[in-house]
């Protein structure tokens, strides 16, 4: 059964996995393994797409759902979480410093687009992100969202 999300809980939950890649990890990924080489900010944008990925997994099936008031929520809680550790310093995030910026243009395109799929013989609408919700939660992702989406 699926819960009602809060977008502030997990935009903290976001947050915390995220920073809990530690350089322990990066160090058991990067470098050199029997089957070549691994530069470290490639190891570092595997780790941090590994700990979003139950994130978008779950908006995806809200959106499958057709749980447009969750799944929305859940994009809120994931860029909120994301644009917290926008200028995070001293962990793997440093190896990618566009990880943040990145991974928030996956999420609204999985929900922009995945809105857009046919059901049933009708095709649903597509929503935007609330401009609202952008100006409050996201100012300095302003502009980028805003030319990122065109």
């Amino acid at each position: 059964m699926l819960a009602s999300v809060s977008a502030e809980l997990l935009a903290d939950e976001v947050e915390n996995a995220l920073t809990s890649v530690g350089i322990e990890d990066l160090g058991g990924r990067a470098g050199r393994h029997e089957w070549g080489y691994v530069e470290p900010n490639e190891a570092a944008g595997e780790l941090l797409e590994e700990a979003l990925e139950p994130f978008l997994a779950d908006l995806k099936r809200h959106i499958e759902l057709e749980l447009e008031i969750e799944a929305l929520e859940i994009v809120k809680g994931i860029l909120i979480g994301l644009y917290r550790i926008r200028d995070a310093a001293g962990d793997v995030l440093e190896w990618v410093p566009d990880f943040p910026e990145d991974a928030a243009m996956t999420v609204v395109e999985a929900w922009e687009t995945g809105r857009g799929t046919k059901r049933a013989g009708r095709r649903r609408r597509r929503l935007l992100l609330p401009h609202e919700f952008v100006e409050k939660a996201l100012p300095e992702w302003r502009e980028f969202l805003r030319r990122e989406r065109g």
